[in-house]
């Protein structure tokens, strides 16, 4: 957080080479741009604070929706809505309103102003780590149900995402302290002297940067770099995974047709021997092959399920990568390696540049998953069904969609019952004839 600009005037040059104690003069914004600052943050701050409740009310009053992904989307909403409650209007009034840059909001806000910040940056990219890893083992493990993201699982992602976070912004939370000037003027300082040396900070505020942004941002771009992989390795295939599943049927075909009596295994199983029962030998076939089939179309419904989600969590990633990096480029590399740069003239615009872009993240996200999710989308237009925009939407619009799924499963099932039946049938035809 920058809390002072200096910018020295030759009567502070001239008390400097005197050895007289300097107070540094701040920089200050027109009065146009701080209006225009308030109205921005004013408005980000509200957007962010109404679209992430919205989102969580959708995930509180709809069970069908609390899916394990989407408990981790809540989980970052949860994060954006921190973000939009304390980052977003102390830190514009606190630097950017206030000439003297002084503090007016207590002293327990000072305590926890930049903890609870540190902790939703660090709770918003650690999240979207673990979507991640649920789309990379749903898409790379389809048929492995053990590796399959549970609700349990995604409680216990969560918890351990809040407990990292909190643990790693934990020294921001001991060295922010009030500090009071001669003028009677409060300011809010980031008091690292009193607590630890300058060769922790340093090692601190790297590791902020690395474990912040530069880690997740690895992990992000290597997981969906081998899903984005997978997914056009199985497009090269001959008619893709129908391919795979009309071979697997196949040879599974030909293993049951190919069993002799000597096996004792139909025999056992289903009463007299092959020869003799032909015909239970094609009903079991057929019942063998038209599970098969019913599994394959389960494995096929659960990776498109998962194949939809990834554009969402791809953008939200994207945007996280873009909207943060000056923000940390400028907190954690550039002041911290070369404290100079505060006496930058413009230093105060480069800041809110850059920490509005930040901001932005957690406004935008809500938008990101209305636009790209069916189920979310259909959930907000039921809840807002009472505003004019959404008074032609219907009130079922949940349940039409839940329908038109299960028709279109269903219908995926009896085209292929009704195919393995015509199938068994001709089977059964030719084996009568030949006999």
């Amino acid at each position: 957080m920058i809390e002072q600009t200096p910018e020295y005037s030759n009567e502070q040059q001239t008390a400097e080479s005197e050895n007289v104690p300097v107070i540094p003069q701040v920089l200050q914004l027109c009065l146009s741009c701080k209006f225009l600052a308030i109205l921005m943050y004013s408005t980000l701050s509200l957007i962010a604070f109404v679209g992430n409740v919205l989102i969580l009310a959708v995930f509180l009053r709809f069970k069908r929706l609390r899916t394990p992904t989407n408990m981790l989307i809540a989980n970052l909403a949860i994060g954006d809505l921190m973000v939009s409650v304390f980052c977003i209007p102390l830190s514009y009034w606190h630097v950017l309103v206030f000439e003297d840059q002084r503090w007016v909001f207590g002293a327990f806000l000072c305590k926890c102003f930049n903890y609870l910040q540190a902790t939703a940056v660090f709770l918003s990219s650690w999240t979207l780590v673990a979507i991640s890893f649920d789309r990379f083992m749903a898409i790379q493990f389809a048929m492995s149900p053990w590796l399959k993201m549970t609700r349990r699982r995604a409680m216990y992602a969560i918890l351990g995402t809040w407990l990292f976070s909190l643990g790693m912004a934990l020294p921001l939370l001991v060295v922010n302290k009030l500090s009071h000037s001669s003028d009677g003027v409060e300011t809010c300082l980031e008091q690292w002297d009193h607590f630890f040396s300058a060769q922790f900070v340093s090692m601190y505020t790297s590791s902020l940067f690395g474990l912040q942004y530069c880690l997740p941002l690895a992990v992000l771009l290597i997981t969906y770099t081998a899903i984005g992989c997978k997914m056009w390795n199985s497009g090269k295939v001959p008619g893709g995974d129908c391919y795979i599943q009309a071979r697997t049927s196949h040879k599974m075909y030909e293993k049951d047709s190919t069993a002799t009596p000597t096996s004792g295994r139909c025999s056992k199983a289903r009463g007299p021997s092959i020869e003799g029962s032909p015909h239970t030998v094609d009903a079991t076939v057929a019942r063998r092959r038209s599970s098969a089939q019913r599994a394959n179309v389960v494995q096929q419904d659960r990776k498109e399920s998962v194949k939809k989600l990834i554009p969402m969590v791809l953008l939200v990633s994207a945007l996280y990568a873009v909207c943060w990096l000056p923000q940390n480029l400028l907190m954690n590399i550039f002041v911290t390696y070369d404290p100079s740069i505060l006496s930058h003239p413009y230093i105060l615009y480069i800041w809110w540049g850059s920490h509005s872009l930040a901001m932005f993240h957690s406004a935008v996200n809500p938008f990101v998953y209305y636009v790209t999710n069916r189920r979310i989308h259909a959930a907000v237009k039921h809840l807002l069904r009472w505003m004019p925009c959404f008074r032609n939407a219907r009130n079922m619009a949940l349940a039409e969609f839940d329908m038109k799924k299960r028709l279109a499963s269903s219908f995926r099932y009896t085209s292929a019952d009704h195919q393995m039946q015509r199938r068994t049938t001709l089977y059964k035809t030719v084996s009568n004839s030949l006999h």
